[in-house]
């Protein structure tokens, strides 16, 4: 659980560090089958990272449907490689 906080943690201080980043346009705020298409996986596979204990993939829960920023996403492919989840 720890490290999965140290992981979110992480990614979070990354992108508030990087002062040059936009915010997010509307384009790079992706919903559960864009991000799904946009990782290669099936849509389910999406659910399952949200409930994943580690590595949980990033997300937000907006006006009852989950959003996925599409930097967080990259970074978080990057700080997560090599981990598999099953």
């Amino acid at each position: 659980m720890n490290s999965h906080i140290n992981s979110l943690e992480n990614i979070l201080s990354k992108m508030e560090n990087n002062t040059n980043e936009q915010p997010p346009k509307a384009k790079d705020v992706m919903t559960p089958l864009e991000a799904a298409k946009y990782l290669n996986i099936d849509v389910s596979k999406v659910f399952d990272l949200i409930n994943s204990p580690y590595p949980s993939i990033p997300y937000m829960f907006v006006g009852g449907e989950y959003r996925f920023n599409k930097s967080a996403i990259d970074l978080w492919m990057q700080t997560n490689s090599g981990v598999i989840s099953n």
